[in-house]
């Protein structure tokens, strides 16, 4: 996936060619209203203008990224497939705990007290006070294979298992709903929760319909009592207390006493509801596999690839503090500001490409790294890779036109020995610089500075 900012007119995307990995499975703004992404290939970070990439070599141990979480004071939170990471600004710190993570961090929680609740894939995981405790199904958890986590009114918390059920937390105390042999009051596979106003716990399942918890008794909804299909894969609320529902077989609408389901025939883009937000002006936004609906309370808009969404199959959903919308795509991520920028829609700069694709053609094992950074005048772009690297003697050379470096002992790459060549020019022409550091058997890395220019493409 990728990532897109709506603004309210238009869709600007971000993807690869901006230093964002196409696969984006987590979006959250921090306290500086910059944005994060998480990604199958680390974190990257937007600040309004440029793209920031961390990986391993920053300190952020993992390579996916499926979590993100700002936490009260002003830390963010990762959840790798490495353990959980935290960032205080300047470097990540990984949490410790006795054993092993053994899986993947696929969800994270801040209670009421502060605590960091973790959930794994071999169980939970609570970080408070200095301490990191593990639970599992033989501390009372109703499966390992975790999900969602959310906290009702009275403090107790609820953890939902895509094994067998779901689980509360009070008082230190686990009590576990699970999946018994063909009888249970709620089913095995959670894939959604959410406490309402009211303090009700709902779940949504696959292929088990919808659920209620009033603080004593489960009570199940079905397609038989109008719910628009058993798979229930996203529940909001919205301002007025109606109860959505996405699934399958459309959008449903409960009022406390019946379902109102809407799908294509009602304006919807498919009738595959997957993931629900309701932004500050009280729509709703629904992602399907065609695109993202906004339901105003009374039509359907339908935004897709012909309005600049980088993608008609959205994941993740946000609304940051200025009103923006993000979506997560398998593409990319899409913004408009109002302003052209000099380089279009955040892409690298002009000639900027040439040095990634010379590193990425020379590096046939490790890594090819592209950070960005802002300067007092301007904009630092550099390219560092693991590759052969290139011989002092030809580093004065590399970028004349029609030269390239001879004598190794690989077979040489393809290339008409002009493209760094055209990267100089074009840097220049911007009133930038060009530079390149080598070392052979260990790497080679470009830098591209170039100053602040008002101007549009």
């Amino acid at each position: 996936m990728g990532s897109a900012r709506y603004d309210g007119q238009y869709f600007t995307t971000f993807a690869e060619a901006d230093s964002l990995a196409a696969n984006v499975w987590a979006i959250a703004q921090d306290g500086n209203g910059d944005m994060w992404f998480g990604t199958d290939r680390g974190a990257s970070r937007y600040d309004g203008r440029y793209f920031t990439h961390f990986a391993a070599a920053d300190g952020l141990l993992g390579r996916q990224v499926f979590a993100i979480l700002p936490g009260r004071e002003g830390n963010l939170w990762f959840g790798t497939d490495a353990g959980v990471l935290r960032y205080d600004g300047k470097r990540f710190e990984r949490l410790e705990p006795e054993g092993e993570w053994g899986a993947h961090v696929r969800s994270l929680f801040e209670d009421r007290d502060g605590a960091l609740w973790i959930g794994t894939h071999s169980g939970l995981f609570r970080y408070g006070d200095g301490k990191l405790l593990h639970f599992t199904s033989a501390d009372g958890l109703a499966g390992n294979l975790m999900g969602g986590i959310a906290q009702d009114p009275e403090g107790a918390l609820w953890f939902s298992s895509w094994e067998r059920g779901v689980s509360r937390y009070q008082g230190g105390e686990i009590s576990s709903f699970a999946t018994e042999e063909g009888e249970s009051p709620t089913p095995a596979n959670v894939t959604c929760a959410l406490v309402d106003a009211e303090g009700q716990l709902w779940l949504g399942s696959d292929n088990g319909g919808a659920l209620r918890y009033d603080g004593e008794k489960f009570v199940r909804f079905k397609q038989q009592d109008g719910l628009g299909g058993d798979h229930v894969s996203a529940i909001a609320q919205d301002p007025e207390g109606h109860l959505w529902f996405g699934s399958e077989g459309g959008l449903s609408r409960y009022d406390g006493g019946r379902f109102r389901t809407f799908t294509t025939a009602d304006g919807l883009a498919s009738d595959g509801a997957e993931r629900l937000l309701e932004d500050r002006a009280g729509r709703l936004w629904i992602s399907t596999n065609k695109g993202v609906s906004r339901y105003d309370g009374s039509t359907f808009t339908t935004l897709d690839t012909s309005d600049g969404l980088a993608d008609n199959r959205t994941g993740a959903m946000l609304e940051d503090r200025s009103g923006n919308l993000w979506f997560a795509t398998r593409e990319g991520v899409s913004r408009y500001d109002g302003e052209r920028s000099l380089y279009g829609r955040g892409q690298v700069a002009p000639g900027g490409d040439e040095p990634v694709e010379q590193c990425d053609k020379f590096t046939e094992r490790g890594e090819v790294l592209l950070s960005v950074r802002s300067l007092t005048d301007g904009i630092e772009l550099a390219v560092a890779d693991t590759g052969r690297g290139i011989p002092p003697e030809d580093l004065p050379f590399i970028f004349e036109e029609f030269r390239q470096v001879e004598g190794q002992e690989q077979v040489a790459q393809e290339g008409s020995g002009l493209g760094l060549a055209i990267a100089k020019k074009s840097v220049e022409l911007l009133g930038g610089t060009i530079q390149v550091e080598s070392q052979v058997g260990t790497g080679t890395k470009f830098s591209l500075r170039i100053a602040d220019y008002e101007g549009t493409q």
